[in-house]
């Protein structure tokens, strides 16, 4: 989901959606803006031990 989008409008908000990616590590933003996640209404999961592993979040314990 893309903040200040309108999926009824099919609009994207490009400032707050890159308002919200400045929240992420910069790996994991670029793994999403890179492959396009946020420009589209579509969803994109990714596996929890991912963002561990591959972006560096911490493990819940």
């Amino acid at each position: 989901m893309n903040l200040g989008s309108s999926r009824k409008k099919g609009i994207i908000s490009p400032s707050l959606t890159q308002q919200m990616a400045s929240a992420y590590s910069a790996a994991l933003r670029q793994y999403v803006t890179g492959n396009h996640f946020m420009d589209t209404f579509a969803f994109h999961s990714i596996s929890g031990s991912e963002i561990v592993r591959r972006f560096g979040y911490p493990a819940c314990r």
